[in-house]
């Protein structure tokens, strides 16, 4: 406070040279450097920079008006301000410009239009968008997906990647960064340790040109020690040294992509999960730009299944899941979002209507009139999408094929081999022909697995109709799986024992993206269903069965 009550009353080069003294002095230590003091001055100083900049518009339409003989009022004035406040555009003099003609006054010659060096860089509006999403946790690959290998290996994964491939491919969008954590450890199969993750040929992002910079990229950067893979909940005491390092590349990025020629306006840091979220709050209030937040999962919720089950105690739950720090980076991003993307009206009033920072009645009431001093972030309801890229979908016989076939038939030439899925598949089974109950999943307590086998289980007339296949992520071998999933597929060997489910359950051990199609056609081809018996539907566990693989990049 006393730091900010100091650089508050600098004036503008008094706020450049604090600032190069503080960006020296984190360079000469690098052991105790803090960057927030750094973005912090320059944060100050660009404010200042606007204000000037307000100023100096101001007196050019007083310039106009006085060239042209007309009354500088107050009222015109104060409509000009709203004007601007309206469009957000506080620096760009041609609004100024604008303003002149739409009141019918021709701009004298006496009165120069603005020029470029008149912009200001800091806060101009430019035709092409950078854009900057977060996940941390998990192994974030934009290909070869393991989803379901760990907890924290989920269905977000493939949500985030997704997203960044599609933002990519807009045209006003330079450029889509995926800051994620920058992994080392030998033990996770392909390697994360690559800082840098550019975009496959053709590029995902931008206008399909031949710029490196732009396009769909995931972005590895330190967060804790990168030698160990660390699970989500031993991520928290690192999360503001993450966003010190995001601050520096972003502000980077958006150098380069000037230089380069494709200036850019960062549009918005987009966290997802808790652990984002707050690394996202950080970063935004840094630069000055708009925070989006997309939960996926939820503390509060999290918290009251846990206890109302009586499976865990609260100490136990602080141990496991960090559950109120989890609850109060939740929380963080609630104040500093400006949007929160959801799935279901569901999710917005049963899960998020449990935090302090959203009230459903006073967001209705601030729509309708704004009171300084509140803020309740607006809640988008965005229903799951699929992508049909990678689906099989059976088109109409070709009567042609249908001849070929035929003739086939008459012949000694095989007929063509199934899936190699279903061949996984139905070594488990005595009979493959029945119809077939699936459930995909990784395997999550959360997942509620056990509950269907013993619907299944304890049902005769279910066991004498299908079979049961469970999907149930990627395994090598269960004891080398993360706790919390081994304890699972534990639990699913020892109920089909149980229940002496042998050749009626299915369980194969691994599955890529491009299965993903095949696992649904079984279903299909036995006149089977689907089913979710989740204890919480989560928008990115919704989005992980149906979606397919799509243009992959690293």
């Amino acid at each position: 406070k006393y730091y900010v009550n100091q650089i508050l009353s600098l004036d503008e080069d008094s706020l450049r040279r604090s600032w190069n003294k503080v960006c020296r002095a984190n360079r000469d230590n690098q052991i105790e450097k803090d960057a927030r003091i750094e973005y912090l001055s320059w944060r100050v100083w660009a404010m200042k920079r606007k204000r000037a900049a307000i100023a100096a518009r101001q007196a050019y339409l007083r310039r106009v008006n006085a060239v042209n003989g007309e009354e500088d009022d107050e009222s015109d004035e104060r409509t000009a301000l709203l004007y601007l406040d309206d469009l957000d555009t506080t620096v760009n003099l041609e609004v100024g410009w604008d303003l002149a003609t739409e009141k019918g006054v021709a701009p004298s010659a006496a009165v120069s239009p603005p020029t470029e060096a008149d912009l200001d860089l800091l806060v101009h509006r430019y035709p092409r968008l950078y854009v900057v999403l977060i996940s941390l946790h998990g192994l974030v690959r934009g290909s070869r997906m393991e989803l379901g290998r760990d907890p924290d290996t989920g269905g977000q994964v493939k949500y985030v990647v997704e997203l960044a491939r599609a933002l990519g491919r807009i045209p006003s969008v330079a450029r889509v960064d995926l800051l994620t954590r920058l992994i080392a450890d030998p033990k996770v199969r392909h390697a994360l340790g690559w800082s840098v993750s550019g975009p496959e040929n053709p590029p995902c992002g931008g206008d399909g040109g031949s710029d490196p910079l732009t396009g769909a990229f995931i972005v590895r950067l330190p967060c804790g020690p990168s030698d160990v893979y660390l699970r989500k909940e031993d991520l928290w005491p690192y999360i503001r040294d993450f966003a010190d390092r995001a601050l520096r590349h972003i502000t980077s990025t958006l150098a380069r992509l000037s230089a380069s020629g494709t200036p850019s306006e960062l549009w918005a840091v987009h966290g997802h999960y808790a652990d984002a979220g707050e690394a996202a709050a950080l970063i935004a209030a840094s630069l000055g730009c708009p925070m989006l937040m997309t939960g996926h999962s939820l503390g509060r919720n999290k918290k009251a299944h846990l206890l109302a089950s009586g499976s865990v105690s609260l100490s136990e739950m602080e141990a496991t899941y960090r559950i109120s720090r989890r609850i109060e980076a939740e929380e963080r991003s609630l104040d500093s979002a400006v949007v929160v993307f959801t799935s279901t009206q569901q999710e917005v009033k049963e899960q998020w209507g449990l935090y302090d920072g959203y009230r459903e009645r006073l967001a209705e009431a601030l729509t309708q009139r704004g009171v300084p001093g509140l803020h309740v972030p607006a809640m988008a309801v965005i229903p799951p999408g699929l992508d049909f890229s990678a689906l099989k979908v059976a088109l109409p016989a070709d009567p042609i094929s249908q001849l070929l076939e035929r003739h086939t038939a008459k012949t000694s030439i095989p007929r063509p081999r199934s899936p190699a899925l279903f061949m996984q598949v139905h070594r488990f089974l005595r009979n493959p022909a029945k119809p077939v109950i699936l459930a995909m999943s990784r395997p999550d307590a959360k997942k509620n697995v056990a509950a269907l086998i013993k619907a299944y289980g304890s049902s005769a007339v279910l066991r004498d109709l299908a079979n049961l296949v469970l999907v149930l992520g990627n395994r090598d071998v269960i004891d080398s799986m993360a706790s919390g999933s081994a304890r699972v597929m534990e639990g699913v060997l020892k109920l089909v024992d149980a229940y002496d489910l042998y050749g009626s359950v299915a369980y194969p051990k691994r599955h890529s993206q491009s299965d993903i199609s095949d696992i649904y056609h079984l279903a299909a081809a036995t006149r089977g269903v689907f089913v979710n018996v989740a204890l919480q539907v989560c928008e990115g566990a919704r989005r992980k069965g149906g979606r397919g693989g799509g243009d992959a990049f690293p």
